[in-house]
């Protein structure tokens, strides 16, 4: 065998050699990696269901004796659409707005603040001030249908268990959603907060407040 020969087989050789450690380093490494990112997903979505579920918890007791049910997690049926905003959730304070869009008519009622378990009664609202029209236009240029959840897109702020929560719910005769925003505690999102939905889903709020003249 020749020097040429051997430099080549030694080449050979070196080059499978570090292959085979290359990949061992890699199937050591990705699959905790992988199980870290699992975690703290699994970690997230957890978060994200116990927030739902209190929320939907102090909501069944805010609408005893209201004459308003829950709205469930199925689909609404055909020709219609509710969609619900509730804010407070801390306090014992919570309020909310129910629209309703039934055969391309609106409705809706104003379930105020209450200070204690004795319900409040939902008031009826009436037309808002821009029109049913102009004001959905607005509603949805804020992305209403489409917001997601601030758990999706980690904002979620660190005083969450003593601020205020925003949580809305769809449901159209496709399906039910809901989201949930956190942090409102004076000092509220603009439109140059970073990810500005935080912003667009106070807006959503404040735009209810002043189109039907109630308070939050």
């Amino acid at each position: 065998m020749n020097q040429k020969h051997l430099v080549s087989i030694v080449g050979i050789c070196l080059f499978v050699f570090i292959s085979v450690i290359g990949m061992k380093t890699i199937n050591t490494r990705t699959p905790l990696q992988a199980q870290n990112t699992q975690a703290q997903a699994d970690d997230k979505e957890d978060r994200k269901a116990l927030v739902h579920k209190n929320c939907l918890e102090l909501l069944r007791r805010r609408l005893k004796n209201t004459g308003l049910e829950t709205l469930g997690d199925e689909a609404g049926s055909p020709n219609s659409i509710e969609i619900r905003v509730w804010y407070g959730f801390t306090d014992r304070k919570l309020l909310g707005f129910v629209l309703k869009k039934t055969n391309q008519v609106w409705s809706g009622v104003y379930v105020p603040h209450y200070d204690s378990e004795s319900a409040k009664a939902p008031v009826p609202l009436s037309v808002p001030k821009s029109g049913w029209e102009s004001f959905w236009k607005t509603l949805e240029g804020l992305d209403i249908y489409t917001l997601p959840d601030a758990y999706d897109i980690g904002q979620v702020n660190a005083r969450e268990l003593e601020a205020r929560a925003l949580f809305v719910e769809i449901k159209t005769p496709e399906k039910y959603r809901a989201y949930v925003y956190g942090g409102y505690y004076g000092d509220y999102p603009t439109p140059d907060t970073p990810h500005n939905e935080t912003w667009k889903a106070w807006q959503i709020l404040q735009t209810l407040s002043d189109e039907f003249g109630k308070p939050i």
